[in-house]
């Protein structure tokens, strides 16, 4: 199997070879994009990329727009300059995978690399309501007769079976899918 590959879309030169190194110690294939503003949908078409790491200013030139175009477009990771949480929520609103905030250590972003492109593996996921149901009454059960299954898990499982179950009865639009 080939490195995943990812997309460099950052200015200066020292946090971008920082950020290409750390990505590569993790088995990431790496590769600059062109100064400036590029037309994205052709470099994201062409490229075949599994991430994008970009700065958040880069956001204002398509870029999130473009890789939700392609059928298995790349997960994108925003780095903004020191930015609050309401342009990270902003930003994963729009689509972005993740948005990190300045200053950030390229190990940090390695990682959310790694998990971006583990939910993009798992984009499109759905839990069938038979099986969600009966894995909630087996917590029910479990829970009722004195056995550990954590707070949160049922809980959390028997709400993504019911997002599901939504999801496929209206079939509702990707934006939706992803609030819901």
């Amino acid at each position: 199997m080939s490195a995943q590959r990812v997309l460099l879309a950052l200015p200066g030169e020292g946090e971008a070879r920082a950020f290409e190194t750390a990505l590569a110690r993790s088995a990431f294939d790496c590769s600059r994009a062109p100064e400036g503003a590029p037309a994205w949908a052709e470099l994201l078409a062409e490229g075949a990329w599994d991430a994008v790491l970009a700065d958040a200013e880069l956001d204002s030139t398509g870029l999130i727009g473009a890789a939700e175009e392609l059928p298995d477009g790349p997960a994108v990771v925003l780095l903004a300059g020191f930015g609050t949480a309401r342009s990270a929520v902003e930003s994963m609103r729009r689509g972005a995978a993740d948005s990190l905030a300045r200053p950030v250590s390229p190990e940090e972003v390695a990682l959310a690399v790694s998990k971006a492109l583990e939910a993009r593996a798992l984009r499109g996921c759905r839990i069938p309501l038979r099986i969600g149901l009966g894995s909630a009454l087996v917590s029910a059960v479990s829970l009722g007769s004195g056995a550990s299954a954590g707070r949160e898990g049922p809980v959390v499982h028997l709400g993504a079976t019911i997002a599901s179950w939504l999801e496929d009865k209206f079939q509702l639009p990707q934006p939706a899918r992803r609030t819901l």
